[in-house]
């Protein structure tokens, strides 16, 4: 009797530390399961069980490893978009000289044929300074996230931007249609960002599309639309990736980077940004969070 009420015993106590080791394991496995990507917590070993703190310890180590790696490669990132911020604009200062002796050079007298050439030289020093402008603006935009934010209303920015571009519309032809209501869009961004994404945005369709061009707003979001060339069709799914040229682009001079800077900037911001190409037509849409109560 007194060894079966032991052996009673004793299975109850294996059965209750079995349950504290799957409960430890669970618990280590939900840990695992909803840690954030961007979190600091460690896992901690509540229960003195055997071989429980030095699995702790362990996933701990290799938290610890991840996060060291994650920080390394965003310090590498960071140091080479600098790098390009520095490489474009020191390439771009003597570019601007020479531009400078090729326009000097063509006040001064010379026959057809060398006109010609100097044109020709000043035209492939225009498109050179374009690409660069485009890489400039790329690291910028990625330098830009966590900018101070401040209120700003996104609407008249947006108006600011269509304004400033009125001179390019008419002389194209095009009759913008807008829609943007009275009310204020307000939100917490950096303003000088946020008129870099519109200043790209009404750019592409300038560069790339046809009219009729069109920007509506829906609600908390701005929705741009314009023609496409005959026979081209860019890749929605694409269009935001760093140097995509779409069909209606390869025989431009655009290095792929204005939307690419428009994705950058939207995701610092919090601002969804989508396209869709519907009807002969491409859409971008831009969806801003609601402010902060």
């Amino acid at each position: 009797m007194a060894t079966a009420a032991v052996a009673a015993v004793l299975l109850a106590g294996l059965v209750a530390v079995a349950a504290l080791y799957a409960r430890e394991l669970m618990r280590v496995t939900a840990f695992l399961r909803e840690l954030p990507e961007d979190s600091n917590l460690l896992l901690s070993a509540p229960l003195p069980l055997p071989g429980l703190k030095g699995l702790v310890g362990a996933v701990n180590q290799r938290i610890g490893a991840r996060r060291r790696e994650a920080a390394a490669a965003l310090a590498r990132e960071g140091e080479f978009h600098q790098g390009l911020a520095s490489l474009s604009h020191d390439i771009r200062t003597p570019l601007a000289g020479a531009k400078g002796y090729l326009q000097l050079a063509a006040d001064e007298e010379a026959g057809p044929q060398q006109q010609a050439y100097l044109r020709a030289a000043e035209a492939r020093l225009e498109v050179m300074q374009g690409l660069l402008d485009q890489l400039f603006a790329y690291t910028q935009s990625m330098a830009a996230h966590g900018a101070p934010a401040g209120q700003v209303d996104a609407v008249a920015v947006l108006g600011e931007v269509l304004l400033g571009n009125f001179p390019v519309f008419e002389e194209r032809g095009w009759q913008p249609e807008v829609a943007l209501g009275k009310e204020p869009l307000p939100l917490m961004a950096d303003g000088d960002a946020l008129a870099r994404v519109f200043e790209n945005v009404v750019g592409n369709a300038l560069a790339h599309g046809a009219p009729p061009f069109s920007v509506v707003r829906e609600g908390r979001a701005l929705r741009f639309r314009n023609g496409l060339p005959e026979g081209a069709r860019p890749d929605a799914a694409r269009v935001f990736e760093r140097f995509y040229r779409g069909d209606a682009s390869r025989g431009s001079a655009g290095a792929g980077l204005g939307l690419a800077v428009v994705k950058n900037l939207c995701d610092g911001m919090g601002v969804q940004a989508s396209a869709q190409v519907e009807d002969g037509a491409f859409q971008l849409v831009l969806e801003f969070p609601a402010p902060a109560l």
